[in-house]
């Protein structure tokens, strides 16, 4: 098994240090020879190297620097002055591509070139610019590199100014990347062609296909009443807050926090200037049961979300709707990443909130209110009451058919999904929560390794803000392809050679 990644350890430095040898001083005659039979590249602390290994053995490398000046500055002057605006920008070079003699096939190269457009891509490069070797022209252009400027250099080692745009790069990228093996909460990759393109929100049709998805959805939930909305899961919980502004005005509720999203929700409720008391408690850690007791007792409503994404984490609705049957208080829920993850009943709960980009595994963009009873208020596009009997506004049928065919795969999609999960748990890695849920499994790990990742073609979810600032990725069992995927990721974390950690 070929797998690339950027070289961190010792180990691997010692090994670039005597391929740098054999290659630009036993092979092209760049360096004079030393007895240690090593050559540390003096651009060697700024540089990033990405390593190709076959199983355990390291065969190639080449390294990256975008600190100027370049190395080819040096031989032709500045690059600007050959190079249009655009592409100077951002740009780095790269440097000492070097593959061990008895690896040179094709298969490693390519390899090695996907490596190359992946970093390239990932850290935002306008261009990346090299000094080919005269005799290996042809082969830099086949992976995208063009001549900028004349050829330089001395006797047995000449070089071609290259360039590899990040228009090119992306282009050669999708050519030759077999496809991305995808792990994210959302958006679901979809197998199917788009349906329903040409059918009217007006027609009949349309208000049958929205009766089947209505009547499923409400069984799913256990849910007297939905609205679907065009828009995300930010918009449906601003439609659930509303309707506390609606009821409530100004009295006074609580809102529970344990993650980033219960943090948004505080948010989304001080723009609508809703009067709130918060319990929380850190990233990850379940609500005390006495202490939510006693913060919920002063509270004529509250807010909580059921499955917080940002840890990974599904919290017990069991105490809410307790106190909601006991108070005759109201309850809203946001179970946006839980809705289509597990089966749970709203039948206790007032107000809840879901999408059909997460668990659910349609196209983002419909999002899905649960309701008992509306009450009038606010914008037009956020009343609750204007969905009751019939559909106000614009709805693409495209979307509702994409909805009802995922929610056709229920309830067996469930126990599909729990036999997923199971299956992730065991890869050996250090997860946030003894007892998450199928739409996002977090643990601790690296930058690297989830550069690593992707320079292999796997796409953990590790950009947000909250992910990174925690040094924590995700990966969710949500996506069509998870069984392939999933074995082709345990074969590469087999192989990888540093603590995912």
């Amino acid at each position: 098994m070929y797998h690339c990644k950027i070289a961190t350890t010792a180990q691997e430095f010692e090994e670039i240090a005597r391929l740098n040898y054999e290659t630009f001083v036993e092979e092209i005659p760049q360096h004079p020879p030393n007895h240690e039979r090593k050559l540390v590249d003096k651009f060697h602390e700024d540089n990033t190297y990405i390593v190709i290994y076959k199983q355990a053995t390291l065969i190639g490398m080449l390294a990256f620097r975008d600190k100027r000046p370049f190395s080819i500055d040096g031989k032709i002057g500045e690059v600007e002055t050959y190079l249009p605006e655009h592409l100077c920008t951002k740009m780095c070079e790269v440097r000492l591509l070097a593959i061990r003699a008895q690896y040179r096939r094709g298969r490693v190269f390519l390899r090695l070139a996907q490596a190359l457009y992946a970093y390239v891509l990932g850290q935002g490069y306008s261009a990346c610019v090299i000094s080919g070797i005269t005799t290996q022209k042809g082969l830099y252009r086949q992976i995208g590199f063009e001549q900028f400027a004349e050829r330089v250099g001395t006797a047995g080692a000449m070089y071609i100014p290259m360039v590899l745009t990040n228009e090119r790069g992306q282009q050669f990228y999708e050519q030759f990347q077999q496809k991305n093996l995808i792990f994210f909460p959302g958006p679901v990759q979809q197998m199917k062609p788009l349906q329903y393109t040409h059918i009217s929100h007006r027609s009949a049709t349309f208000e049958e296909l929205k009766a089947r998805v209505y009547e499923k959805l409400c069984t799913l939930a256990d849910a007297e009443n939905v609205a679907l909305l065009q828009g995300s899961g930010t918009l449906a919980n601003d439609v659930m807050l509303q309707q506390l502004v609606n009821q409530y005005g100004q009295t006074k509720g609580l809102i529970c926090v344990n993650g980033e999203f219960g943090e948004r929700l505080v948010k989304q409720a001080q723009a609508l200037q809703l009067q709130f008391d918060v319990y929380e408690e850190p990233l990850g850690t379940p609500f005390q049961k006495e202490l939510l007791q006693q913060q919920l007792q002063q509270a004529a409503w509250c807010v909580v979300v059921h499955g917080e994404t940002s840890s990974g984490m599904c919290n017990e609705l069991a105490p809410f709707i307790e106190w909601r049957q006991k108070t005759g208080r109201t309850l809203a829920v946001d179970c946006i990443s839980t809705f289509g993850a597990l089966p749970f009943s709203l039948k206790g709960v007032d107000i809840a909130t879901a999408t059909s980009g997460k668990a659910l595994g349609a196209l983002a963009g419909m999002n899905f209110i649960f309701y008992k009873q509306a009450k009038p208020g606010g914008a037009r596009y956020s009343d609750l009451t204007q969905y009751a009997e019939r559909t106000p506004f614009t709805l693409p049928a495209y979307l509702l058919h994409n909805v009802w065919t995922a929610l056709e795969a229920y309830p067996q999609r469930y126990t599909l999904l729990e036999e997923r999960l199971q299956t992730l748990l065991t890869l050996p890695l250090q997860w946030l929560t003894a007892a998450p849920y199928a739409t996002a499994v977090s643990f601790y790990t690296s930058a690297n390794f989830v550069r690593d990742a992707r320079l292999n073609g796997f796409e953990l979810h590790a950009d947000s803000d909250y992910l990174q600032r925690l040094q924590m990725a995700q990966m969710s069992v949500i996506q069509p392809q998870f069984e392939a995927d999933i074995r082709a990721f345990s074969e590469w974390l087999h192989v990888y050679p540093s603590n995912p950690s």
